[in-house]
């Protein structure tokens, strides 16, 4: 028997709501773009591997504020304001995965993914 936890009827004029919700949807965001920067050789490539993560995700159904949300952060030292992405493990995996195979790193764990299927 499945029970629903929690019902939405107008999301609007329930804020409070929609921000437990998000709240609940965040804690499993515990990765970070900015760690990415040791595995891919630069900021295009992070890019367009998280479009192609989003995509898969859009494409699969699953709830992209789930898996993918953006988080700015303050460097006082430079006054300058960055914007980086909190990523679920799902997420994490699936930029990895789709970043370019050229990469040895990526290359690696794309060639252990296959051998974990087969």
């Amino acid at each position: 028997m499945n029970k629903m936890l929690v019902e939405i009827y107008d999301t609007n004029s329930h804020r409070m709501l929609s921000e437990f919700l998000d709240a609940l949807a965040e804690r499993d965001l515990n990765f970070r773009t900015s760690s990415l920067e040791y595995i891919f050789d630069d900021v295009d490539e992070v890019i367009f591997a998280m479009k192609r993560a989003i995509q898969i995700c859009n494409n699969c159904g699953l709830p992209i504020r789930n898996h993918f949300k953006a988080v700015y952060t303050a460097d006082i030292s430079i006054h300058s304001v960055k914007m980086e992405w909190k990523l679920s493990k799902l997420a994490y995996c699936l930029v990895i995965l789709n970043g370019n195979p050229d990469n040895p790193v990526v290359g690696k764990m794309q060639l252990e993914l296959i051998k974990q299927i087969i």
